[in-house]
């Protein structure tokens, strides 16, 4: 399986809503329960209504069709890089 190393810091978000998620940013993954509404976006990208947020995230992409991402901490991502690696894993 082919990875690809994301270059950009990622933050997990809770936001008050997504009125202010900006959905033309080139990476934005949402998730929704009874509980919070939660935004995986370039750091950069942070919507103003964020009530909290956690930076220092690291991403791969899984290289296919219907594409899927692999997030790690950015203290953890060397030493993720290295497991992907011994288990097979190719980075393009």
């Amino acid at each position: 399986m082919h990875l690809k190393k994301l270059e950009q810091d990622f933050s997990v978000c809770k936001v008050e809503d997504l009125s202010k998620v900006n959905l033309d940013s080139e990476f934005c993954f949402i998730g929704k329960t009874d509980e919070e509404r939660s935004v995986v976006c370039v750091t950069t990208d942070i919507p103003c209504n964020v009530v909290e947020r956690e930076d220092g995230w690291k991403a791969f992409r899984i290289e296919g069709t219907n594409t899927d991402y692999i997030l790690t901490k950015s203290d953890n991502y060397d030493r993720a890089i290295e497991v992907l690696e011994q288990a097979g894993y190719q980075f393009i």
